[in-house]
C-alpha cells in the first residue's frame, strides 16, 4: 500500500516538474501573451469615449409599498422589496419605454413652467437626435436602466424605498432628455395602470348609490303611508332593545355586503385585465434586422397611403396596391414578433399579485357577512312573534334608517374615489428634483479591472498555448520519446553544448573532461564496457544515425576517446566515404584511408593513423569513391573488418544516415553491434521505424538508443554535475587542443589475424612470439608492413 502511495507521489512531482519545465521552457510565450493582451486592452481604453451620467430620483407612495389595512411586522420589509421589484420591472419594461418615446416637451415640463413656442408638440428624445433603434441599443447595454437605490446599514447595503433611473450619453443633452422622459413615463404609465382599477370601483359604487337612493325613497314613502293612519302606540322595552340591536346589525350586514360586492367587482375586473395580459413580451432586445426594416418600410408605407387619401379614392389601383403591400408587410412583422425571445410582462406579475390579494379578502368579508346575517335573522324571527301597528312602524322607521345610513356611506365612499381617480399621480409617484447631469466621465469599464483581467486572462491564456504546444509537440525530447520511437532502451542522454565552441564537442571527452558532457558520454561508454564484458564476442560497433545532421561522428569520436581512456585498444573507422569528417575531427591526413583499401589495394597498415588519444588509432575514409555502398558491400571489407577485430579490443564504425543511404545497413551485417543515435528537437517522421527494421534484417544486435543534443535542464546529471563541481553548467570551455600528439604517446600494436571471422574471446594478453607492427607516431609517415601480416599469406597477392 506504501508503495503505491509513493509511486503515486512521485508521479504527480513528475507532472508538477514536467509542467514547470514546460512553463520556464516557454515563458517568452507567456510573457508575449501577457504584453500583448495587457497592450490591447490599453489600446481598446481608449477607444471608449466620454459620456455623461444623468439620475433622477422616483418615491413610490406609502399605499402603493403598503397598502391600508397590512400591519407593520418582521415580514414589512421584504414585501415592500418584493413591491419595489415589481415596481422596478414595470420601469424596465418596454410599455415604459415606447410611451418615453413619444414624451414632449409640454408632457415633461413641470406645472407652471412655459414651454417654448413651437416646440410643445416636439418629441424630446428626436428633438436631441435620439432615434427608437438607438433608444433599443442603449436598453441592452444598459445605458438606459432603473434600479433601486441602496444605502449603507447595519447589516451592509440595504434597499430604501427610491428607484433611481440612469442614463448614459455622449453628451449631456441626451443624457438629460433620457431620464426626463423615462420618469415622466414612468409615472403616467402607472397612472394609467392604476387609474383602471380606480375606474371601476367609481363605477360599481355610483350604480350602489343609485340602487340605494331607489331603496330610500320607496321605504320612505312607505312610511309616511303608516304615519297617516291613526292608533300610534309605543313600543314595548323588549321590542325597543331587540331593535336596538337589530339595527346595527342590519347596518353592519349592509356594509359588509357592499364590501364584498365592491370586492367582487374590483375582483372581476382585475381577472378580466389577467386575462388578457400576456404572461411574456417580445424582448426589445431581441428585435431582429428583418424586423426593424418592417417596421421601417410599413411606416413608409402607411404614410404614403396617409397622404394619398386626399388624392385618390380607395378604389383607385395604387391604393388597393398600397393597402396589399401594408397588409403583407404586417403579416411578414408579425411572423417576426413570433419569432422574437420574450421576457416576463411585469403588469402579469402585479396583477396576479392583487389578485391573490382580492381573493383573500372576499373569502374574510363573505365569512364576517355569513356570521352577521345570522345574527340578524336570530333577531327578525324574535321580533316577528311582536303583533300590532306600533311594531310596523318601529321596523319601518328601523328599516328606512338603515337605509338612510346605507346611503350616506355608500355616496361618501362615491365621493372618496371619485376624487381619488381625479387626483394628480404625485400621490402614487413622486419626482424628486430635477434630473441631475455628471460628467465627463470616461466610458466604458474600469481600466484598473481591465488591466487586471488582462493580465489573468492572457496568464490563463499563455499557460493554456504553452501546455497546448507542448501536447501537440511530437519531437524527442526525452528519453521515455526516445525509447517510445526506436523501441531501445536508452543508454546515454547527451546534452546541449550552449557555450558556442560547437567544434569542441566531437573531442570533448578529452579536451574538457572534466565537463558534465565528457560525464555524460563516460555513461555511454560505461554502458558498452559493460555490455562487452557480458558479450565477449562483440568486437565492432557501429553508430547509426537516422538522418544525416543527428550528431552520431561526434558520438563515435567521443565514444572511442572513452573506451581509449578505459584501457581498451580502439580502432575508430570512418566509414562515412560518401561525406568524411573524422579526419578533421583528429588532425589527420585523408590522402589515403579506407577507399583506399577497398579499391587500390592498399594495406590496411598503411592507412593506421595515430591520434592524440592514448590507445586509438584513427582509420580515415579517404579519398571519396564513385560507389562506397559497392565497395562496403565487396568481400574485402568483410575481411577488412575481420582483421581489424583481431587487432584491438574493439572497433568503431562511423557510418552516413541509414535513411539516406544503405551504406548503413550494409555495415550492420558486419559488425557485431549498433547503437543508434537520435537527435533531441527532432519531428520523426516514420524514417525511424524503417531504419530499425533494415537493422533488424541485418541480424545485428541493437545495443541500445544516444539520445544527443538534449535540453540541459532535461538532463539530471547535467544539473547535478554543474553544482557539484560549482562550475557553470554552460562552461567557460578553453581552446581545442592543437591535435598534434604528445611525443610520450603509446605505440598501438597491429597483430595479425589468424582468420577472416573470429567468434571465440581474444586472449587477454597477446603471445610473446606473436609478430607485431609498430605504427610511427608521424602520421604522414609510410607504413611498411605486408599484406600477409594482416590478411594471411594463402591471400596475399606477393606485393610488399
Amino acid at each position: 500500500m506504501n508503495s503505491v502511495i509513493m509511486s503515486e507521489a512521485s508521479t504527480n512531482q513528475w507532472d508538477f516538474w514536467r509542467i514547470y519545465r514546460i512553463l520556464r521552457k516557454r515563458i517568452w510565450l507567456i510573457l508575449a501573451a501577457v504584453i500583448i493582451t495587457v497592450g490591447t486592452a490599453v489600446v481598446g481604453l481608449q477607444f471608449f469615449g466620454r459620456q455623461y451620467i444623468a439620475y433622477r430620483y422616483v418615491q413610490p407612495s406609502e399605499s402603493i409599498l403598503r397598502p391600508p389595512g397590512d400591519r407593520a411586522s418582521s415580514e414589512e420589509r421584504g414585501a415592500r422589496d418584493r413591491k419595489l421589484a415589481t415596481l422596478l420591472q414595470l420601469a424596465n419594461s418596454p410599455g415604459v419605454a415606447e410611451m418615453a418615446m413619444t414624451m414632449t416637451y409640454a408632457d415633461i415640463s413641470a406645472a407652471g413652467e412655459e414651454v417654448a413656442p413651437g416646440r410643445a408638440s416636439v418629441a424630446v428624445l428626436s428633438d436631441v437626435g435620439l432615434t427608437r433603434e438607438e433608444i433599443v441599443e442603449m436598453r441592452q447595454k444598459n445605458r438606459i436602466q432603473a434600479q433601486v437605490n441602496t444605502a449603507s446599514g447595519e447589516s451592509g447595503r440595504v434597499n430604501t424605498d427610491l428607484i433611481v433611473f440612469v442614463a448614459r450619453a455622449p453628451n449631456p443633452q441626451q443624457a438629460k432628455a433620457i431620464v426626463d422622459t423615462f420618469t415622466v413615463a414612468f409615472k403616467r404609465f402607472y397612472e394609467e395602470y392604476s387609474r383602471q382599477s380606480l375606474r371601476a370601483n367609481v363605477n360599481f359604487l355610483k350604480r350602489e348609490v343609485e340602487s340605494a337612493r331607489a331603496k330610500l325613497d320607496a321605504k320612505e314613502k312607505e312610511l309616511k303611508e303608516l304615519r297617516q293612519q291613526k292608533g300610534i302606540v309605543d313600543l314595548q322595552s323588549a321590542v325597543q332593545g331587540d331593535y336596538s340591536i337589530l339595527t346595527p346589525l342590519r347596518q353592519k350586514a349592509e356594509e359588509l355586503q357592499t364590501q364584498l360586492a365592491s370586492t367582487r367587482t374590483l375582483l372581476a375586473e382585475k381577472r378580466r385585465q389577467f386575462a388578457q395580459t400576456p404572461e411574456t413580451l417580445p424582448d426589445p432586445a431581441g428585435k431582429t434586422v428583418a424586423a426593424q426594416e418592417l417596421e421601417k418600410e410599413l411606416a413608409t408605407l402607411t404614410t404614403q397611403y396617409t397622404s394619398m387619401r386626399g388624392t385618390y379614392t380607395e378604389e383607385n389601383p395604387i391604393m388597393q396596391q398600397l393597402q396589399r403591400r401594408i397588409r403583407e408587410v404586417q403579416q411578414k412583422l408579425q411572423e417576426e414578433e413570433r419569432n422574437r425571445p420574450r421576457v416576463t410582462n411585469a403588469a402579469y406579475l402585479s396583477l396576479r399579485e392583487e389578485i391573490r390579494t382580492l381573493e383573500a379578502k372576499e373569502r374574510a368579508l363573505a365569512t364576517e357577512l355569513a356570521q352577521t346575517l345570522a345574527q340578524v335573522s336570530k333577531y327578525e324571527q324574535r321580533l316577528a312573534g311582536y303583533r300590532g301597528l306600533d311594531v310596523d312602524i318601529q321596523a319601518a322607521t328601523a328599516d328606512y334608517q338603515m337605509l338612510l345610513d346605507s346611503y350616506n356611506r355608500l355616496f361618501n365612499q362615491y365621493q372618496a374615489a371619485l376624487l381619488n381617480l381625479n387626483a394628480n399621480t404625485e400621490s402614487f409617484i413622486t419626482l424628486m428634483g430635477q434630473t441631475s447631469v455628471e460628467g465627463p466621465v470616461r466610458a466604458g469599464p474600469n481600466p484598473m479591472q481591465v488591466i487586471i483581467a488582462a493580465i489573468l486572462l492572457s496568464l490563463f491564456l499563455g499557460i493554456g498555448i504553452a501546455v497546448g504546444l507542448e501536447v501537440v509537440d511530437n519531437t524527442v525530447k526525452t528519453t521515455a520519446d526516445a525509447q517510445q520511437l526506436i523501441g531501445l532502451p536508452v543508454t546515454g542522454v547527451i546534452p546541449r553544448l550552449e557555450s558556442g565552441d560547437s567544434y569542441v564537442l566531437p573531442k570533448i571527452t578529452h579536451v574538457l573532461p572534466a565537463s558534465p558532457h565528457a560525464e555524460s558520454y563516460r555513461f555511454v561508454g560505461e554502458d558498452i564496457l559493460l555490455t562487452l564484458e557480458e558479450h565477449p564476442n562483440i568486437r565492432s560497433i557501429m553508430v547509426a544515425t537516422v538522418r544525416p545532421g543527428q550528431g552520431g561522428t561526434s558520438t563515435i569520436a567521443n565514444l572511442a576517446i572513452t573506451l581509449a581512456q578505459g584501457g581498451k585498444r580502439v580502432i575508430l573507422v570512418d566509414g562515412d566515404m560518401r561525406r568524411p569528417s573524422l579526419h578533421k575531427v583528429f588532425n589527420v591526413s585523408n590522402d589515403v584511408g579506407l577507399s583506399s583499401v577497398l579499391s587500390n589495394g592498399l594495406q590496411i597498415a598503411e592507412v593506421l593513423r595515430p591520434t592524440e588519444v592514448d590507445n586509438l588509432v584513427l582509420v580515415p575514409a579517404g579519398p571519396i569513391p564513385k560507389n562506397p555502398w559497392q565497395l562496403l558491400r565487396s568481400q574485402k571489407m568483410q575481411e577488412v573488418v575481420d582483421a581489424l577485430e583481431q587487432s584491438c579490443d574493439i572497433v568503431l564504425f562511423d557510418t552516413p544516415s541509414a535513411a539516406v543511404f544503405a551504406d548503413a545497413s550494409v555495415m550492420a551485417s558486419l559488425v557485431d553491434g549498433v547503437v543508434v543515435v537520435v537527435r533531441a528537437n527532432h519531428i520523426p517522421r516514420g524514417s525511424e521505424l524503417q531504419v530499425r527494421h533494415l537493422l533488424n534484417k541485418a541480424k545485428v544486435r541493437l545495443l541500445g538508443v544516444v539520445l544527443n543534443d538534449a535540453a540541459p535542464e532535461m538532463v539530471d546529471s547535467y544539473y547535478y554535475h554543474s553544482h557539484y563541481y560549482h562550475t557553470n553548467g554552460k562552461g567557460e570551455l578553453p581552446p581545442p587542443s592543437s591535435g598534434k600528439p604528445s611525443s610520450g604517446a603509446k605505440p598501438v600494436t597491429v597483430r595479425q589475424a589468424k582468420s577472416r571471422r573470429v567468434s571465440a574471446p581474444k586472449a587477454e594478453k597477446p603471445a610473446e612470439t606473436e609478430k607485431t607492427h609498430i605504427v610511427p607516431v608521424d602520421p604522414n609517415a609510410r607504413v611498411e608492413v605486408r599484406r600477409e601480416d594482416v590478411l594471411g599469406k594463402e591471400e596475399s597477392g606477393g606485393r610488399v
